[in-house]
C-alpha cells in the first residue's frame, strides 16, 4: 500500500472514527486533553483534506508532522514533571539527614524544587 492510499485510508475512514469516539461522552477528558495539546485540530485538519476531490497528501503530512510534534513536546513535559517530583523526593530525604540548603544545591538541584520540597516536608509534619 502507498502512503497516499494509506493517507487516503485514515483521512476518510480510521480518523472520523477516532473522531467520533473521542466525541462521546465516556471520553470527553481524551477530548481535552487532545484540544490543549493542538492534535484535536490536525486530525479534524487531514479529516477536511481527505474530504476533498483533490487531496493535498503534502498538507496531511504536514498536520501529522505537527500532530506528532505537539505529541512529544507533551510527553517530554511530562517526562520532566516527573523527573522533577523524584528530585523533590530526593531533596525530602536529604533534608531529612540534616543537609545543609548550600549543599542540597551544590549537587545541582534547582531552588525551586529545594523550596518545594521544604513545603512537602513541612505539609506532613
Amino acid at each position: 500500500m502507498k502512503y497516499c492510499e494509506l493517507d487516503d485510508f485514515f483521512s476518510q475512514y480510521v480518523l472520523p472514527f477516532v473522531r467520533d469516539v473521542i466525541n462521546c461522552h465516556y471520553y470527553r477528558w481524551h477530548l481535552n486533553q487532545l484540544k490543549s495539546k493542538g492534535v484535536y485540530d490536525s486530525i479534524c485538519k487531514i479529516i477536511d483534506e481527505g474530504k476533498k476531490a483533490t487531496i493535498s497528501y503534502s498538507k496531511i503530512a504536514f498536520q501529522k508532522e505537527l500532530a506528532r510534534c505537539n505529541l512529544f513536546v507533551y510527553k517530554s513535559n511530562i517526562q520532566k514533571g516527573k523527573e522533577k517530583e523524584e528530585n523533590i523526593k530526593r531533596i525530602v530525604k536529604m533534608i531529612s539527614k540534616s543537609y545543609s540548603k548550600e549543599e542540597v544545591l551544590e549537587l545541582a538541584y534547582t531552588e525551586e524544587e529545594y523550596e518545594e520540597a521544604e513545603k512537602g516536608l513541612f505539609a506532613t509534619v
